[in-house]
């Protein structure tokens, strides 16, 4: 009878376990969570106020405003198989000066912080030492020589702020959202793979 009613207990602890892993909440984007098609996704999109760019069977690209900044470029790309949305890039509009990329970097991480507390993670470190001026500092942002980002992990995935290049090599603060819920489903149709 006590065997009984330890496999009980570990039956039942197995079964919570695996419906609270189905219960994790995706990601948000704008208050709209990160999945469905592309086409779904970027439907509730532009019911947010985005402007639909372009689109193909990988990704969207839409512009409009985000967290205060007007005339974002956000991407929302999907992984096959499933083709459900699983990344959303908000590219913030260039800066030529490095005091206003700063700026804008260190702004919305404090929103970020504000929203979800301390990063896992928080670096901003130049190759070689800090360049002596602001046009240096650029430079080293076009040549791959910054590491500045912050990551969050929270629940339904991770979100990551960075200083990078940028289309045609010009610095940008770029805003990753990763949803952890598909790209795990992802991870599971591809072992089932091997």
């Amino acid at each position: 009878m006590r065997i009984f009613k330890y496999f009980a207990v570990i039956s039942l602890l197995c079964v919570s376990t695996f419906v609270s892993a189905q219960q994790t909440p995706h990601l948000t984007f704008k208050g709209v969570p990160i999945c469905g098609s592309l086409k779904e996704f970027s439907n509730r999109m532009v019911a947010k106020g985005l402007t639909l760019v372009g689109s193909s069977k990988e990704g969207v690209v839409f512009s409009g405003s985000f967290a205060t900044y007007s005339r974002c470029s956000i991407v929302a790309t999907v992984v096959p198989p499933s083709n459900e949305v699983t990344n959303v890039l908000v590219l913030f509009p260039n800066n030529k000066e490095w005091s206003d990329l700063e700026s804008n970097y260190f702004s919305i991480k404090s929103m970020l912080q504000e929203k979800y507390g301390d990063p896992k993670e928080s670096v901003q470190e130049f190759d070689g030492g800090v360049p002596k001026d602001d046009s240096s500092k650029m430079l080293a942002v076009r040549l791959d020589k910054l590491k500045c980002q912050t990551i969050y992990e929270i629940e339904g995935g991770s979100i990551a702020l960075m200083i990078t290049k940028g289309p045609a090599d010009e610095p940008v603060v770029v805003l990753n959202y990763h949803d952890g819920v598909n790209d795990e489903q992802n991870r599971k149709r591809a072992l089932e793979d091997l």
